[in-house]
């Protein structure tokens, strides 16, 4: 089949890796390197290049140390090693999956953010790939961007400097996502046909970009996997004074007194103590700080101001997602669940557009961890031929399923497909949750 090799943008023009029925993109700076005077500063305009260069290879990973290195998320998604790369702070790129034969085609893009605590976590992660999407006629493009101590560091030289500070990781996405709505169409995409999706921190991102005034135009409608809604993270968001209090044990650690000596460090160093502040903190320390720029004010306070993204959302969690109370008699009287449910509640309230439910209730075959946080992610991308878990035909019948809603949603704001279950909205006077088992 004809495909669409070269892009033409801009920035120059790339060559991407031609598959079965798409062409994959690896490693596309949309900003440039955050290192040396850079470090810690929000993300800079790309540099322009001559010539033709090759998108053929994933580019490393942001700055971090997997947390758990034996426990049960390592052997799910991280022990293979043809998906292990190399960590450096230059990583700001994004990958692009298109099925598109030119660059007229206007066909759907759906944006995603990976989880992972803003952290760790990376956008060529195992269980991530477009080929699903494609196959149903829609571009995917997976973003990487700083975590940790180089993503969401607050300071008031900064602040002074900049007006803003701490939402590094934040700004990088915004940036990301900019590049996409300036740059899809070279790749056969709509940039007025966008859906922003993430899981669990990539979730909690989706949110911060649907009520960021930076967002702009970017967003035609959103998805939110184990990570939205506003209950279940109202004591997230760090307030100025919070985030500042971080960075002075931060300093302390590193035995320096200002961010000019911290941009001296190799990054290996920085790394080992923004490990070694974990131990200081009952929760992540680095999260989303309300900086009056990325998030002018505290979210639940923005959306009683309606400025809230006003599209159609897709949310939900999963049977053995995480926040749910020891002893709870059901799933749904754990955190994520309910978030989901009073935030399309919250949406009909104020005359949004529809809000879709779903709960993912399917045990995972080869183990009993059940429907755990992130279980989900592998029938989302229908990638369960890349699980170690002896999957059955009813697994790829579901996988299948979901890929059609999620696609149908994002090329519509509409997840019902032909055959499937009437998936009706979320209201305050008809609470529907879509199930899948």
């Amino acid at each position: 089949m004809k495909l669409l090799t070269t892009a033409v943008t801009p920035q120059g023009t790339f060559r991407g890796c031609p598959m079965k029925n798409h062409t994959l993109f690896k490693g596309i700076p949309y900003a440039k390197a955050p290192v040396g005077a850079l470090r810690f500063e929000p993300a800079a305009e790309p540099d322009c290049f001559d010539g033709v260069q090759n998108a053929d290879t994933f580019p490393p990973i942001a700055m971090q140390h997997f947390t758990d290195p034996v426990g049960m998320y390592q052997k799910e998604f991280y022990s293979n090693p043809a998906y292990q790369f190399p960590i450096s702070e230059d990583c700001l790129y994004l990958n692009i999956w298109t099925p598109a034969a030119g660059a007229d085609e206007h066909l759907p893009v759906a944006v995603w953010i990976h989880g992972g605590g803003l952290e760790h976590g990376f956008a060529a992660e195992l269980e991530f790939d477009g080929e699903a999407y494609c196959q149903k006629g829609v571009i995917l493009v997976s973003v990487a961007y700083r975590v940790n101590l180089f993503g969401f560091l607050y300071t008031e030289e900064q602040e002074a400097r900049l007006g803003h500070s701490g939402n590094q990781g934040f700004l990088d996405q915004i940036r990301a996502l900019r590049w996409v709505y300036e740059n899809i169409r070279s790749f056969g995409g709509d940039p007025e046909n966008i859906t922003l999706m993430g899981q669990s921190a990539g979730a909690i991102s989706t949110q911060v970009l649907a009520l960021s005034p930076l967002s702009g135009p970017y967003i035609k409608r959103a998805i939110l996997q184990s990570g939205g809604g506003l209950e279940a993270f109202r004591n997230l968001y760090l307030t100025r004074e919070e985030a500042l209090s971080i960075t002075e044990k931060v300093y302390e650690l590193c035995g320096v007194s200002s961010l000019e000596k911290l941009k001296e460090f190799p990054a290996e160093f920085l790394l080992e103590k923004a490990d070694e502040l974990m131990a200081f903190y009952s929760s992540l320390p680095f999260r989303p700080v309300i900086d009056g720029y990325v998030l002018p004010e505290h979210p639940s306070i923005m959306v009683q101001k309606g400025m809230l993204a006003k599209v159609p959302y897709l949310i939900g969690s999963t049977k053995n997602d995480l926040l749910i109370p020891k002893g709870a008699a059901s799933h749904r009287e754990g955190s994520l669940y309910k978030a989901a449910v009073s935030y399309a509640r919250m949406c009909n309230s104020i005359h949004y557009p529809p809000v879709y439910v779903y709960e993912f209730c399917h045990d995972l075959p080869g183990s009993p961890d059940g429907a755990f946080h992130s279980s989900e992610l592998w029938y989302t991308f229908g990638t369960l031929s890349r699980c170690w878990r002896p999957m059955t035909k009813e697994d790829y019948r579901l996988s299948e399923e979901m890929v059609a809603c999620w696609t149908s949603f994002m090329k519509t704001g509409n997840p019902n497909t032909p055959g499937c279950p009437d998936w009706k909205p979320c209201t305050l006077d008809s609470c529907y949750i879509r199930t899948f088992r």
